[in-house]
């Protein structure tokens, strides 16, 4: 890794800050507190009653919520409800209109995933009283409430996406970005170190995007049909995170810390492996130890962060992956705090904006680096065609050519037949010499126009 000017150092962080900055203002506005609003023609209802009430499964209470149907459309509407790991009974009325319940026959998880209900209503149902039982699977879930909207299809959507349209590009990003360098890897002469460096750094770019996508509400609206898929990718994908990025640590580190990250890398593959199987037994739920998977990732980036900060501290000249390293850290330090304070991940965007910026970056020294080594390979290639050259000159000696001709000139006197030959003969290896001299000269001249 070669060392970055001071005034690129300046600017890397600069460009840090603001994008720090940007996160956080959008986080502060996305995260706003629920209510009654308008969007495109939908409403989301806020002004319920709630009820709770122990019971004997899962985390052992039940939620009961009270909203009375406003005004509904001539023409009808669509009552929309969302529930994030939880089962639900629907009444409206006294009327019984959906009851969704964990299913006896064997299947995945205990949980429905982020699904979508929707029920029609008519302007006869204006008024009524719309009572939704809530029953929620996870501990670390039981404070959410569901989401209801009462409007079209297409005006919720829009609603939705609108409200995550960050999220969603940044999570596509992550995932073009890391599919082409791990089909980018391979493509190129890279060293063997190298190669491993961008497979394991695009594999952390693709699983973090893909926990962002399937993490997003309206992705479950648009694949309803697939809402425990999108559950299951997006929890894996999580939980694979940690594992690429002290991967890509381990091979990136080439000083004496590179044991430390092996050690640390090889604990969370067992780490991880162990959570798939026991999820596969149905003897364990990913989304139960979601806390803990977090946890992983700042255990993962907790020893870089350390050693950037101790190499700025001690004076040493500055990285631009130092400052890479602790910005991913006060990155994800920001997510956990409102991860923790706010119970929802659907918004945490800082880490995954610094993961970008360190793609691209890491991405393109690597990447410089290697065309480096290729001009100084095309260099060394130019000075030994060089030296093939001179040395084919020096075989052409004035001396070497009258020793030559003097030959001749005895043969044309002794035996005609083989002067005669011997001329054909010389003037071929003139010939031939000249022709690899001409070459190569034009060959040089090309390359240091370029």
């Amino acid at each position: 890794m070669k060392h970055v000017t001071e005034n690129h150092i300046l600017d890397s962080a600069v460009v840090l800050a603001l994008c720090l900055i940007i996160v956080l203002s959008h986080s502060a506005l996305s995260l706003k507190p629920a209510g009654m609003r308008e969007s495109f023609g939908s409403r989301e209802a806020s002004n319920w009653s709630m009820t709770q009430y122990d019971t004997e499964s899962y985390t052992g209470i039940k939620k009961e919520y009270v909203v009375t149907l406003p005004t509904v459309s001539p023409l009808g509407e669509d009552l929309m409800m969302l529930f994030v790991h939880a089962w639900c009974e629907v009444w409206l009325d006294e009327e019984l209109l959906c009851s969704a319940e964990e299913p006896d026959a064997w299947h995945l998880g205990h949980t429905p995933g982020c699904w979508w209900l929707n029920i029609p209503v008519t302007p006869d149902d204006s008024g009524k009283t719309l009572r939704v039982v809530v029953t929620p699977v996870y501990h670390a879930v039981q404070n959410r409430n569901p989401r209801i909207f009462l409007g079209n299809w297409y005006s919720i959507t829009g609603s939705l996406f609108r409200e995550t349209a960050g999220e969603l590009i940044l999570g596509i990003i992550c995932i073009i970005m890391g599919l082409v360098l791990i089909l980018f890897s391979p493509a190129i002469r890279f060293s063997f170190l190298e190669r491993k460096q961008l497979l394991y750094l695009g594999a952390f770019t693709l699983v973090a995007g893909v926990w962002r996508l399937c993490d997003q509400q309206v992705m479950s609206l648009y694949l309803y049909h697939h809402a425990r898929l999108l559950y299951f990718l997006s929890v894996t994908s999580l939980l694979l995170t940690p594992v690429f990025f002290t991967g890509f640590l381990y091979y990136w580190n080439t000083g004496g810390g590179r044991r430390l990250y092996g050690i640390l890398y090889l604990a969370l593959r067992l780490i991880a492996l162990l959570l798939l199987i026991l999820q596969l037994l149905n003897l364990l739920d990913l989304r139960a130890v979601v806390d803990e998977i977090l946890l992983l990732i700042v255990i993962a980036a907790v020893p870089i962060i350390i050693q950037s900060v101790m190499n700025l501290i001690q004076g040493k000249e500055a990285k631009l992956n130092d400052l890479l390293y602790i910005s991913f850290g006060i990155a994800t330090g920001v997510d956990m705090y409102r991860y923790f304070h706010a119970g929802s991940s659907r918004f945490l965007s800082a880490f995954i904006c610094v993961t970008v910026l360190h793609l691209l970056l890491m991405g393109s020294i690597i990447i410089r680096d290697y065309l480096d080594r290729q001009k100084r390979s095309f260099e060394l290639e130019a000075e030994m065609a060089d030296a093939r050259s001179r040395l084919m000159l020096s075989q052409i000696q004035p001396h070497f050519l009258f020793n030559s001709l003097s030959v001749i000139r005895e043969l044309c006197h002794m035996d005609p037949e083989k002067a005669e030959q011997a001329t054909v003969n010389f003037s071929e290896y003139l010939r031939h010499n000249m022709d690899s001299i001409q070459n190569i000269s034009s060959s040089l001249n090309l390359f240091q126009d370029t």
